[in-house]
């Protein structure tokens, strides 16, 4: 229990996470907008949702979605807006944990833009909207602020994002296509202080097997810098995904494992492929570097093989008594999907002690 409040019980995280179609939308489709940071908000908020801290309030879509929209098997035509930086689907949550996405393992959907210790209560608003005219329903955290003083930022400025979902243009009564937009305004504090991790963004289908994506960020103490310096359509703070008939084709699911055999000159490193993200996987690795966020192609990395599975790899050259960050990734068609990122430090290297013995058995 930290400040009074009890520790909440870890989230399971979302299903796999599409790379996102790039699609060009031009900003008269989605309607008035207003620049924020980092992205471009929707300018009209629609109404306020009136919740305290933990709390969960259910709205319906059928003004966007007349027959619902389909995510993972089941077809769903409402969501529920919880005051923890998320909206679900099919049933209400009011829980944060410091697992994350990655973790989220209750039996329905989440979408997430900063799964925290958000107390609105304390101070911001949040909204939703359908926008029937342009086909997507808009939820938006608007300055809100932590339930205790936070790790990283400022609460006085509270955290600005936006979690749209848009009507496909082939949508229909049976697939229930349609597109997850997630955008990020002004990040202004992250981590709650009675949260014992750092937030984490992106989608999850639920379930004990959930397919899933994180944004890159999440679970990081960078978390709201990367977030919305970041994007999968290259636009700074914007992700975007699609979902077709329930599906969303994405870059493979991985974890990061914990290095092992630790020298001071080498490691090994590797991680596990959860789930292909719907193509095959065809190249799995590491990539390192003794700063956070390593990516590949800009850091140290290494190949080992590729598809589903574990994999791990030696890797040398590394220099002592330093501390390196490490993500396993794997690419498919979509693109490359990274794990969480995890730590660890090499070994002091010192020079042996000597000492010399008199000479013996002259002669």
């Amino acid at each position: 229990m930290t400040d009074g409040k009890p520790e909440r019980p870890l989230l399971s995280r979302l299903g796999r996470i599409t790379v996102a179609m790039a699609i060009a939308v031009s900003v008269a489709t989605f309607g008035a907008t207003r620049s924020d940071a980092q992205a471009t908000l929707i300018s009209n908020y629609g109404s306020a949702v009136s919740l305290s801290d933990d709390s969960s309030a259910e709205r319906s879509i059928t003004g966007v979605f007349p027959n619902g929209l389909r995510l993972g098997g089941n077809t769903y035509t409402s969501l529920f807006v919880g005051s923890n930086g998320y909206v679900t689907f099919g049933q209400g949550w009011t829980s944060y944990t410091p697992q994350g996405i990655a973790g989220f393992t209750q039996s329905f959907p989440i979408i997430a833009g900063q799964l925290d210790d958000l107390h609105p209560g304390n101070g911001g608003t949040i909204y939703f909207r359908e926008d029937t005219v342009g086909g997507q329903v808009i939820v938006t955290f608007d300055a809100v602020r932590p339930y205790s003083a936070p790790v990283y930022g400022s609460s006085a400025t509270g955290t600005t994002f936006q979690i749209i979902l848009r009507r496909a243009a082939d949508y229909s009564s049976t697939n229930g296509n349609f597109d997850i937009e997630i955008r990020f305004a002004n990040v202004g504090w992250w981590q709650s202080g009675n949260n014992s991790q750092p937030p984490s963004a992106g989608w999850s289908t639920g379930g004990q097997a959930p397919v899933y994506q994180e944004i890159p960020g999440s679970g990081s103490t960078a978390f709201g810098t990367t977030v919305q310096s970041g994007s999968n359509v290259n636009s700074s703070g914007t992700y975007r995904w699609s979902v077709v008939n329930g599906q969303i084709p994405s870059p493979p699911t991985v974890s990061t494992a914990s290095a092992t055999a630790i020298s001071g000159g080498s490691a090994t490193l590797g991680g596990t492929v959860t789930n292909d993200g719907l193509s095959t996987v065809s190249a799995r690795g590491v990539t390192y570097s003794t700063t956070q966020n390593p990516v590949r192609g800009v850091s140290p990395s290494t190949t080992i093989d590729a598809g589903l599975g574990t994999f791990s790899t030696q890797v040398s050259g590394l220099s002592a008594n330093t501390t390196y960050y490490v993500r396993a990734w794997a690419e498919n068609a979509s693109g490359v999907g990274y794990g969480r990122e995890v730590s660890f430090t090499t070994s002091a290297v010192s020079i042996p002690s000597v000492t010399t013995s008199s000479a013996a058995s002259v002669t």
